[in-house]
């Protein structure tokens, strides 16, 4: 019995220190990019720094759109559904305060360019729904999808390769949707209209009122409590630390609220968040390498920077792509340090609705101009009207998806 306890002990210090060395050369690496980077331009070193924050609270948080759906439709439980708007309204409050600083009047018809406000029209609404559906039938959406990457879920990498699809499907019939929806459509701020008190009086006013309805849909599901935290053991200060970052998920309004807070810090030194115009850089990359770039795109001039989609050009190194990889790379980290990292398969039929709902989702988010990061939580706080419009028809469009795979 004593040499079995051994053998087992022995087992779980190797496997605790193969963890820690793949952590620290996950981190070495990390600050080793974060060097050159800084080095070659101060904003890239400082998109991958968000980058990584992004990543690593997203896994640690378990952050997702569409859990909350799941969660809402097949639990009646609304604990994800209740990070979000925790998330929106700390990130409206800072949205309001920096768009404030840059547009002091505008009723006079300024709006700020870097907000996320789209043309109000048929284009939004059917990328909306078909992100909806494309999440569902994929597993995730695009930031959940991109941290599950980083964790070592193998369907991931090809949902996010058939986004890059989805994309480049968008790219080469944008032209139609702008020449026959999206000219005649308008961009709707409403601080333009309602001014900033009433903007975010009705914004704030939205938000509450998805609470309470939540509040009482949860109530009567039979399964709405949830399970106590487990207590962290009175160790040493260190230990005790590492536990409360490593030992078990975070609540997800801790993460909403993080989520939120690091948005408005990239808006106040760059601009809100948005993973969708990079993931096009990628995917005009790829079709041009095949000879099949979708070309000169029409009306891209309004487009928000984190979601326009746009040709691959020249460069390298830019900062959507110190965003992205941060956050892939970021969760990497989180994961080895919860001991959550593995290689995850799972069978063709899972690989294939991941890449036909990657493809849909993928080409709901570049008409939309923007996924469940760009489209809905940078886009509601920059007090946009198609940010409503998005988060109704991505309701609906979820609500299909669990009808069909479940």
């Amino acid at each position: 019995m004593g040499r079995t306890m051994q053998r087992a002990d022995s087992g779980t210090v190797v496997e605790v220190s193969g963890r820690a060395l793949a952590m620290a050369a996950a981190v070495t690496i990390a600050v080793a990019i974060f060097g050159l980077a800084w080095g070659f331009d101060r904003a890239l070193g400082t998109f991958w720094l968000f980058g990584l924050a992004f990543g690593f609270v997203l896994q640690r948080s378990r952050f997702c759109f569409r859990a909350a759906y799941q969660e809402l439709f097949l639990r009646r439980r609304a604990r994800m559904l209740k990070a979000i708007l925790a998330g929106l309204a700390v990130t409206t409050a800072g949205f309001g305060w920096v768009m404030y600083g840059r547009v002091a009047e505008p009723l006079l018809g300024f709006r700020p360019i870097e907000a996320h406000v789209v043309p109000l029209g048929l284009s939004v609404a059917v990328g909306g729904l078909l992100f909806g559906l494309g999440m569902v039938l994929s597993g995730g959406c695009l930031s959940r999808s991109m941290c599950h990457m980083g964790e070592g879920y193998v369907a991931s990498w090809l949902t996010i390769g058939a986004v890059l699809v989805g994309l480049s499907l968008t790219a080469h019939t944008w032209n139609f949707w702008w020449l026959t929806d999206m000219q005649y459509r308008e961009l709707v701020w409403m601080p333009n209209r309602l001014g900033y008190g009433g903007a975010l009086l009705l914004t704030f006013a939205a938000l509450a009122v998805i609470g309470v309805i939540a509040h009482l849909w949860e109530a009567r599901g039979a399964s709405a409590k949830d399970e106590p935290d487990t207590p962290v053991p009175p160790t040493s200060p260190l230990r005790r630390s590492r536990a409360r970052v490593f030992g078990g998920a975070w609540p997800p309004v801790v993460g909403g609220v993080l989520l939120g807070a690091l948005n408005v810090a990239l808006y106040v030194g760059y601009q809100p968040w948005g993973v969708t115009g990079e993931l096009s850089r990628w995917a005009d990359a790829a079709a041009g390498a095949i000879g099949l770039s979708a070309g000169p795109l029409l009306g891209v001039e309004w487009m928000p920077m984190g979601c326009m989609l746009s040709e691959s050009g020249g460069e390298l190194l830019t900062q959507g792509l110190m965003l992205n990889v941060g956050l892939i790379v970021g969760s990497l980290v989180a994961a080895l340090g919860s001991g959550e990292f593995r290689i995850r398969t799972s069978d063709g039929r899972y690989y294939a609705r991941s890449i036909v709902g990657g493809v849909i989702m993928g080409y709901g988010a570049g008409l939309a101009v923007g996924c469940t990061i760009g489209g809905l939580f940078s886009a509601i706080p920059s007090l946009a009207l198609n940010g409503w419009l998005f988060a109704l028809t991505l309701t609906l469009g979820a609500y299909v998806g669990f009808r069909i795979v479940d």
